[in-house]
């Protein structure tokens, strides 16, 4: 399956542009994909393989600039992010896949880092 620059105007962005090129072969599949949107980009990669129920994530974030976010810009002026979030998980139900998933959480905005957490499930991160 592709998807190439797929554009949408929403009620929360200015601009999403949407690219993906994903693979499945014998059970391992492979979803990478480029967002456009913020006036920044958004790149990451999801696999999996369904013989072994493992998911892994993997998300970056750069030049985000969080005063073209509709709902918040009256709020956040100038305000760019950088993030980058890495998850790793297994199960066969939603619930396992959460409680079993780990990885790591970095953010920065406006050059100070305000995030930098690894974390052992993502219900006790949030």
């Amino acid at each position: 399956m592709e998807c190439k620059n797929l554009q949408a105007n929403d009620w929360f962005t200015d601009y999403i542009g949407f690219t993906s090129h994903a693979t499945l072969r014998d059970g391992s599949f492979k979803v990478p994909f480029d967002v456009r949107a913020l006036t920044g980009k958004i790149t990451g990669t999801l696999t999996g393989n369904t013989k072994g129920q493992v998911l892994a994530l993997s998300v970056k974030g750069a030049n985000l600039n969080l005063s073209g976010f509709r709902p918040v810009n009256q709020d956040v002026k100038d305000l760019i992010l950088q993030m980058e979030f890495t998850a790793n998980t297994k199960g066969n139900s939603t619930k396992m896949f959460l409680s079993n998933m780990n990885g790591k959480l970095i953010a920065e905005a406006d050059q100070g880092q305000i995030i930098n957490r690894w974390f052992a499930s993502l219900p006790k991160m949030l």
